[in-house]
């Protein structure tokens, strides 16, 4: 079983990736999201998640400088950026 974390700011879009991940019938324990980087990092530390959807361009903390810190938390997750 897998845990995603989803980090966007923009609601829609959020909303939309949950929404596109439930229907895949994949194996994930939990889906997870963020409305930016500091948000995100801290779901991050918490849940442990092993995938990562992330947005570039978010307040508080750059999907850039988010990635760059879960990966040095987990050098293990596998990350997306949109």
């Amino acid at each position: 079983m897998y845990k995603v974390l989803i980090v966007e700011d923009e609601k829609i879009e959020r909303d939309h990736l949950v929404s596109v991940i439930e229907a895949l019938t994949l194996p994930f324990e939990k889906i997870l999201t963020a409305t930016n980087g500091k948000e995100g990092l801290s779901v991050f530390e918490k849940e442990q998640p092993h995938i990562v959807i992330a947005d570039i361009n978010m307040p508080k903390m750059n999907g850039l400088e988010f990635c760059r810190r879960a990966k040095e938390r987990d050098p293990s997750v596998k990350i997306a950026m949109i």
